[in-house]
């Protein structure tokens, strides 16, 4: 019983590195990491790590840039500002380099209730939507951004639409790949190694 103790705890510290890109900072940040003053551009690209972001954005009228700023993303041809907007069907369309785990979101300008209904958004991946702003995907109050907690999103692109009188900019992400990177999977395998050595050393031992 107490062999079988240990080898699982080796097990265990062989599976950590599988748990090391948990994060408590967006990884991607855009809140206060853009531009002063508003800038465009038809896709931009972000890196973090070992992971690319690439942003695409839309109305009801078709393809449009997207802004960079240092209060985060928007969509260009809106009516107040730029931001991401329900009124006009501002989208965008998030494309990662890898599938990944979506854990949460933040989003600056947002309102939780404001005049009765507050802001509204849905992501949208893989076949799947959920409705961001209310229930369990509210957010946190804060006078810069709200945060919102994500669970079972996974994928390789989302889409972020504003509905109903929303406008709000999309602050940032937080993101870790969905599948092991090798370096992840070359440290287990050391670590299962050296638990099966330690097993044949206590059998002959024995």
């Amino acid at each position: 019983m107490r062999f079988t103790s240990y080898l699982a705890g080796l097990t265990l510290v062989a599976l950590c590195p599988l748990g090391a890109h948990a994060t408590t900072s967006p990884t991607f940040d855009f809140y206060g990491e853009g531009p002063l003053l508003d800038q465009t551009s038809r896709l931009p690209l972000f890196k973090s790590g070992s992971l690319s972001l690439e942003v695409s954005a839309k109305t009801n009228s078709g393809v449009a840039n997207v802004v960079l700023s240092n209060t985060g993303l928007g969509v260009e041809g809106g009516l107040l500002g730029n931001d991401i907007e329900g009124e006009t069907g501002d989208t965008l369309t998030l494309s990662f380099s890898q599938t990944v785990r979506l854990t949460g979101i933040q989003l600056s300008y947002w309102d939780r209730d404001f005049l009765f209904t507050g802001d509204r958004a849905t992501l949208s991946w893989g076949g799947r939507t959920i409705t961001l702003g209310e229930g369990s995907y509210a957010g946190t109050n804060d006078i810069l951004y709200t945060t919102i907690g994500l669970s079972d999103v996974v994928g390789q692109t989302f889409t972020l639409k504003a509905s109903g009188k929303s406008d709000f900019r999309l602050a940032g992400l937080f993101v870790t790949p969905a599948v092991p990177e090798p370096g992840a999977w070359a440290t287990m395998a050391l670590g299962l190694v050296g638990v099966a050595a330690v097993a044949g050393r206590r059998r002959r031992a024995d």
